[in-house]
């Protein structure tokens, strides 16, 4: 008698990603069902983002850009009507965690707009692959009692922007959810400024040789 055939394999459902070659990107917990998840919702994406989010629009090697970086092509660019769009696959698992909270029915671009706007007044910014604050310290010069100078015991101040790096999950959980509160406690105190002791020295010393020379000049 003959035995039953052994039924065949189901072969997985293939990623229906634009550009075939980046399915090697994809990180291996997440099947196609959750891709496809991503790609429908790229427009409402926070993750989600453009070469020209990167480079100038013109630029050598526009599309490429991403590409190059190890990045996967969501959508194609459509001329005249919509760029590019890319995720890097260190923020695949982010994005689905914003689909379960947020969703991506009407109004979800618009309120990403939204949240990204407060993320600007706060001073937080994307670049590149990473998310940065801008923060302000103002460094007390050592020059003391020198004409000219403001009165007080630590002499001049003088307020010094730069940036902070952010780490990109308070960032996800304040576009999932709008709390500025948490986002704010995720953040922690506004770090110092990493060369204030090079910087001070340096301006100290151009301010104790402009007082010797030309007091009346150290207001410039």
């Amino acid at each position: 008698m003959t035995a039953p055939s052994k039924r065949a394999a189901v072969a997985p459902d293939p990623l229906r990603l634009p550009d075939p070659r980046h399915a090697s990107r994809v990180p291996v917990q997440l099947d196609a069902a959750a891709v496809e998840r991503i790609r429908q919702a790229a427009y409402a994406l926070p993750q989600v983002v453009r070469p020209a989010d990167f480079i100038a629009d013109g630029t050598p090697g526009f599309e490429d850009y991403l590409d190059d970086r190890g990045f996967i092509l969501l959508q194609k660019v459509q001329p005249e009507q919509r760029p590019s769009r890319w995720i890097a696959p260190e923020d695949m698992q982010a994005a689905l965690q914003h689909l379960d909270a947020v969703g991506s029915a009407r109004g979800a671009h618009a309120l990403m707009v939204e949240r990204g706007r407060e993320l600007d007044a706060l001073g937080l910014s994307r670049q590149g692959r990473h998310w940065e604050r801008r923060v302000t310290q103002t460094l007390s010069l050592g020059v003391a009692g020198v004409p000219g100078l403001p009165a007080g015991p630590t002499g001049l101040g003088l307020p010094v922007a730069f940036q902070a790096p952010v780490p990109a999950a308070a960032v996800w959980a304040f576009y999932r959810d709008g709390d500025a509160d948490a986002l704010r406690a995720a953040l922690g105190p506004a770090p110092a400024y990493p060369h204030a002791a090079e910087l001070t020295a340096h301006l100290d010393a151009l301010l104790e040789r402009s007082a010797s020379n030309s007091p009346r000049q150290l207001d410039s």
